[in-house]
C-alpha cells in the first residue's frame, strides 16, 4: 500500500471538514476508526522493514487520547516493543488523530530547533540546537 492508496481510502471515509462559528468540529466514523487504527497497525507496529536513510528506523510511537475537554490533547509516547503498547482496540485513544500524526512524525522530512533563553531586559538565547527530523521514505 502506497500514498495514494491510503488518500483514496481516507476520501471515501472522512467527510469535508466543516467549521462552525471559529471552531473545527472533528467528528469521526467508525469505518475511519477502524480504517485508521488498521493503517495504524499495518504501518508502525507490524512493519519490520526499514527504509529510511542509512536504514534507520524510528520506534518511538504517538497515541493521541480521546478528550473529554475541548481544545485539550494528550498524547502517550511508547516504544514499538514496549509492554504497554496499547491495543488497536482501546477506544481511549483517537486513531484517525494517531495513525496522521505518526504518519507526519514518521514520513515526512521536519527540521527541530530548541533553544534555551533567559529573558532580562531582552531575550538571549544561551543554547540552541537543530536537527532534521526521522524520515523513512515513502517506497
Amino acid at each position: 500500500m502506497d500514498l495514494d492508496d491510503i488518500l483514496k481510502m481516507c476520501k471515501q471515509c472522512f467527510p469535508p471538514i466543516k467549521k462552525a462559528q471559529g471552531n473545527v468540529n472533528l467528528t469521526f466514523t467508525e469505518e475511519a476508526v477502524k480504517l485508521t487504527s488498521g493503517l495504524f497497525k499495518e504501518w508502525f507496529i507490524d512493519k519490520t522493514t526499514t527504509t529510511g536513510n542509512a536504514g534507520i528506523d524510528d520506534d518511538l510511537l504517538f497515541f493521541v487520547r480521546n478528550s473529554v475537554d475541548k481544545g485539550e490533547c494528550k498524547v502517550d509516547v511508547a516504544r514499538k516493543d514496549s509492554p504497554t503498547l496499547p491495543s488497536t482496540t482501546d477506544l481511549k485513544f483517537n486513531w484517525p488523530e494517531t495513525f496522521f500524526l505518526n504518519f507526519i512524525l514518521h514520513e515526512f522530512e521536519y527540521q527541530v530547533t530548541m533553544a534555551v533563553c533567559t529573558v532580562h531586559h531582552a531575550i538571549n538565547v544561551t543554547h540552541k540546537k537543530s536537527m532534521v527530523g526521522f524520515q523513512r521514505m515513502l517506497c
